[in-house]
Parts: structure tokens; C-alpha cells; sequence
């Protein structure tokens, strides 16, 4: 059990693969702080990317609706800009993961990189492993993003 806590992501179209995810860091740690990142470009259809306080109020319903405690940082553009990344008490950052994201290490290099110069230790990371659905598909918030897509083709802004 850790003491504090840090989940990170987009949370777009909020589905049951970021329940489940949520659920799994909250069982982690006493004190459990969420950090939603603005519009990522790097995502696929990214401009169908929720506003963030769409995203934010559903992480907010959610919690409430499970009775789970935690606080929602600013929003950011990137993880290491978080202030929350740099707060000496937090233990370790997890992200869900299911299939290989090549800027998933890049991200977690980034916040211990802004640690090290604060003089604060790097971080563990924790990859939460991520719900599939009963066709054995990940839930993904860029599959729903790509059947909002009126011309099926696959965009990246």
C-alpha cells in the first residue's frame, strides 16, 4: 500500500476501461490525486478529444457515484508539468496500460527527470493492466473517437 498516490490520463469519452482503472489505483494507496491531461496531440482523432472539463466532471461523477476519495490536480499538457509530480510526499504514478505505448516511458523519464532537478526521488511506476471488453478488445477512448469519425479514415492533429 502506498501513502500517496498519483493515476494520470486523458480520460475522453470516459468508459468502463478508466472505472476499472481508477478502482485499481484507489486500492493502491491511502491518498489517490488524478491528474487529467489537457489535449494530448499525439493521440489519434485528437481533435474529438472531449474539453477537459467534460472529462474532468466525469472523473468527478464517478468518484462521487463509487465513494472514492480523491483530489483532481490542474490540468496539464504534459505529465511533468504536473505540480502534483513534484510533491515530495507522493510514492508513485500509475498509468493503464494494455498494449505498448511508445510515450509511456518518455512521459514517466519526463516527471522523474523534473523530480532529479528538484532534488526529490524518481518515481516507481505502476502499469494498471487494462479491462478488455467481452470481445477481448481493450476499452480505448481512441476506438470511440474513430466511430465519431464521419469519414472512417484514422486523423491525427
Amino acid at each position: 500500500m502506498f501513502k500517496h498516490i498519483v493515476a494520470m490520463g486523458t480520460f475522453d469519452h470516459f468508459h468502463e476501461g478508466h472505472k476499472h482503472y481508477l478502482r485499481k489505483v484507489a486500492e493502491l494507496g491511502e491518498k489517490l490525486t488524478i491528474v487529467i491531461l489537457a489535449t494530448p496531440p499525439e493521440k489519434a482523432y485528437a481533435d474529438l478529444i472531449e474539453p477537459y472539463e467534460t472529462r474532468r466532471r466525469n472523473v468527478e461523477e464517478f468518484l462521487q457515484e463509487s465513494n472514492i476519495n480523491a483530489e483532481i490536480s490542474e490540468p496539464v499538457e504534459k505529465p511533468e508539468d504536473a505540480k502534483v509530480a513534484l510533491d515530495p510526499s507522493i510514492d508513485t504514478v500509475a498509468f493503464g496500460v494494455g498494449s505498448y505505448d511508445p510515450n509511456l516511458q518518455k512521459r514517466v523519464n519526463a516527471v522523474n527527470e523534473a523530480r532529479v532537478k528538484r532534488r526529490l526521488r524518481e518515481l516507481p511506476l505502476i502499469l494498471i493492466p487494462v479491462l478488455r471488453d467481452a470481445e477481448g478488445k481493450i476499452y480505448s477512448s481512441s476506438r470511440i473517437r474513430a466511430s465519431l469519425c464521419p469519414d472512417g479514415l484514422r486523423r491525427r492533429e
